[in-house]
């Protein structure tokens, strides 16, 4: 039962950075994705929602870190980045921020 709670409270946390991220509260959300990834170390979409809320602070490392962390572990980065970004301009465009050539590979290329 312990694993099960925790697991849900892991998807409320990554639930609640996601509409922290959306509120432009990108540091409230890293917490909660950290929380996340605490509780359930296994949560593909917490560390790419922290991946990509890195990108947000041009924490590049970090962000390079989660997002291959999540693909790795089987997620489809290119699809959950382009849900939320429609794509690598898209994001460039809204955020005034200019991604690096490796996480623009890594946002594009399967």
């Amino acid at each position: 039962m312990a694993a099960k709670l925790n697991s849900n409270f892991a998807d409320t946390y990554n639930n609640r950075g996601v509409v922290y991220i959306r509120m432009g509260e990108v540091k409230r959300a890293i917490e909660d994705y950290n929380k996340a990834i605490q509780l359930k170390p296994d949560s593909t979409d917490a560390y790419c929602n922290r991946g990509e809320a890195w990108l947000h602070l041009q924490e590049w490392d970090k962000a390079k870190a989660d997002l291959t962390a999540a693909k790795n572990m089987g997620l489809d980065i290119i699809a959950s980045f382009h849900n939320e970004y429609a794509s690598v301009e898209n994001f460039e465009q809204a955020t005034g921020i200019q991604l690096p050539t490796d996480i623009t590979v890594l946002l594009t290329l399967p």
